[in-house]
Formats: structure tokens, C-alpha cells, sequence
């Protein structure tokens, strides 16, 4: 797509933005195509699987776990200088931040409200129908833009910073889950 474009500015970097660019729009395109499918193939519809949503709240919560007992006990000096640690930090945060957006997707696309680009995007949504408030959306956009950081390397990770963002990610990850839960409540 941007393979034929001209180039008025090159800072010396276009080859790389071209290849994330192009990453990304794949990125948009399966989603889409994820949402769509769920939606479509589920066996009524218009309605929320709740043993998809069961299953990413156990993992989330066994993520949780598993970073309370291997790495936010120890100090953070001691985590962000070990290879190991900071990356098993990384990749707990990552995938924390992925399942929540797994969980808004799948309301989305089952409700019916239509597909989402982003996982940015299903927060937005489900906000917008009232499953989760305004404030939270923010919240876990903010998560969403460290995951980013993260898988595409936009930025050098502070690990010190991304130690003390863990724990309240945790905190919003409890937070998720009483607004989800009360609405799969009210659809019974």
C-alpha cells in the first residue's frame, strides 16, 4: 500500500515505519475478521459465550498470580536488571492486557455491535453500551498503549515504571471483571 507512495520527507526510518504500518493493517484486518467469524459461527448470534469469557478471566487471574509470586515480590531493582525477570514482566503484562481486550471483543462482535479495528476500539464500544464506565476505557487504553510499547519496541521500556504500572493493572483488571460480570448478570 505504502510501497508506491512518494516519499517527500525520509528521516532516515521509512522502510521500517512502511513494515509497521503493514503489520498493523494486518493486525486491523484479522481482528475484523475474528470478530466477524465469532460472531457469525456462534450458535445464537446475539449471544455472549460466557465460557469464553470464564476462560480469559482465569487466565487473567492466574497471570495475576503468577506475577505476585514470581515478580512483584521480589524489588524492582532486582527485576529490572535481570534479563529474565524484566522480560517474564513484559510478557505477563502483555498478555494480561490481551486477554481483557479478548474479553471486550467477544461481547462486541456477539452483541452485535459491530466490529472493532482496535483492541482500543472494543473498550471504546463496551463503554459505549455501558458495560464498563468511561474512566475505566481510559484506564485500560493507557495499559493498551505500554502493551504497544512492549511488542513493537516503539520505545525503550522503563522497568521500573512498567513494575509500578503492573500493579495497577492488576487493580483494573478486578475492576474489569465486577463490570463484566454484572453484565452478563443483567443479560439473564
Amino acid at each position: 500500500m505504502l510501497r508506491n507512495s512518494v516519499v517527500i520527507i525520509d528521516r532516515g526510518y521509512y522502510e521500517e515505519l512502511v513494515k509497521e504500518v503493514e503489520n498493523l493493517l494486518k493486525e486491523y484486518g484479522e481482528l475484523r475478521e475474528l470478530s466477524i467469524k465469532e460472531w457469525l459461527y456462534s450458535q445464537d448470534p446475539a449471544s455472549v459465550d460466557i465460557s469464553i469469557i470464564k476462560r480469559g478471566f482465569e487466565f487473567v487471574r492466574s497471570e495475576v498470580e503468577f506475577l505476585k509470586e514470581q515478580i512483584l515480590e521480589k524489588p524492582v531493582d532486582e527485576v529490572k536488571n535481570s534479563p529474565i525477570l524484566s522480560r517474564v514482566l513484559e510478557r505477563s503484562y502483555q498478555l494480561i492486557v490481551e486477554a481483557l481486550a479478548d474479553i471486550a471483543r467477544h461481547i462486541t462482535s456477539s452483541m452485535g455491535w459491530g466490529p472493532c479495528f482496535t483492541a482500543s476500539e472494543c473498550f471504546k464500544r463496551i463503554a459505549e453500551k455501558n458495560v464498563i464506565p468511561e474512566q475505566l476505557v481510559e484506564e485500560l487504553i493507557k495499559r493498551m498503549k505500554v502493551r504497544n510499547i512492549i511488542i513493537h519496541r516503539y520505545l525503550d521500556v522503563d522497568y521500573e515504571e512498567l513494575y509500578k504500572d503492573t500493579h495497577k493493572l492488576i487493580s483494573l483488571t478486578h475492576e474489569f471483571e465486577e463490570h463484566i460480570v454484572k453484565f452478563l448478570r443483567n443479560l439473564k
